[in-house]
C-alpha cells in the first residue's frame, strides 16, 4: 500500500504492480491473481463440447462397440493430429489466407466441397440396407 501511495505522489510512471524491465518498458506481473481467475470465458464455452465427446466415448465402450484401449488410442491419435493441424494452419495457411484473396477463396471452396462430400458419403451409407 505504501509503495502505491509513493508511486502516486511521485507522479506516476510505471505501475508498481506491473514492474519495470531493464529496458525501461512495463512488464506484466503474472504471479498474483491469475490462479484465482479460473478458466477464460472462451474455455467455458467448450465445456459442453468436451462433455458430449466424453459421453460418446463412454457410450462406445458401454455398448461394446470398442474397447477402452481402442477409445484411448483413438483419443491419442486424434489429439496428435489436431495439434499437427493447428501448427500447420498457424504457420502456413493462416498467413497465406490473410494476404491473398485467391488463397481465401480456395480455402473456402475446399472446405465447402469437403463438407458436402462427407455429408453425401454418410447419407449414402445410412440409406444402404444390409
Amino acid at each position: 500500500m505504501a509503495e502505491t501511495a509513493a508511486w502516486v505522489e511521485s507522479g506516476g510512471g510505471a505501475s508498481p504492480s506491473m514492474g519495470v524491465s531493464a529496458e525501461g518498458g512495463a512488464m506484466v506481473d503474472l504471479g498474483r491473481d491469475d490462479e484465482l481467475r479460473g478458466p477464460s470465458p472462451e474455455a467455458n464455452g467448450w465445456a459442453p463440447v468436451e462433455a458430449a465427446l466424453n459421453w460418446v466415448s463412454w457410450l462406445r465402450v458401454s455398448r461394446r462397440l470398442h474397447t477402452l484401449n481402442q477409445v484411448m488410442a483413438g483419443a491419442a491419435v486424434g489429439s496428435a493430429f489436431g495439434a499437427l493441424w493447428f501448427v500447420l494452419w498457424s504457420s502456413l495457411v493462416q498467413e497465406a489466407i490473410a494476404s491473398s484473396p485467391t488463397a481465401k477463396t480456395a480455402a473456402i471452396l475446399v472446405s465447402a466441397v469437403s463438407c458436402v462430400s462427407v455429408v453425401v458419403y454418410m447419407m449414402g451409407h445410412w440409406v444402404k440396407t444390409e
